[in-house]
């Protein structure tokens, strides 16, 4: 990664594009340059975690059945989960 390349990235984070944050009970993606998406923290019934080079990709099961992937770079997403919904964790399908 060249010194720009990981420039852009801090600066990213510092301005917090494509992070994740936990706001009240809900998790709120896309703060920075992007539209919020918003869940529930309550409607997410399970979680896994697809690590891939540089990110992770994580899919979210929520209580109606709908999944939604989102990639998490910096493993704020992750966290966040870990913190307050890792009982929902589901094992990474590469381990089975």
């Amino acid at each position: 990664m060249t010194l720009l390349q990981r420039f852009e990235r801090w600066l990213d984070h510092k301005l917090k594009n494509g992070i994740y944050e936990l706001q009240g009970s809900e998790l709120v993606s896309g703060c920075g340059r992007r539209p919020e998406d918003r869940l529930a923290i309550a409607d997410v019934s399970s979680w896994q975690v697809f690590p891939e080079m540089g990110f992770d990709i994580v899919e979210i099961v929520l209580a109606g059945g709908q999944r939604v992937r989102w990639i998490d770079t910096y493993d704020d997403l992750i966290n966040i989960l870990r913190r307050v919904a890792a009982d929902r964790e589901r094992a990474d399908r590469a381990a089975s």
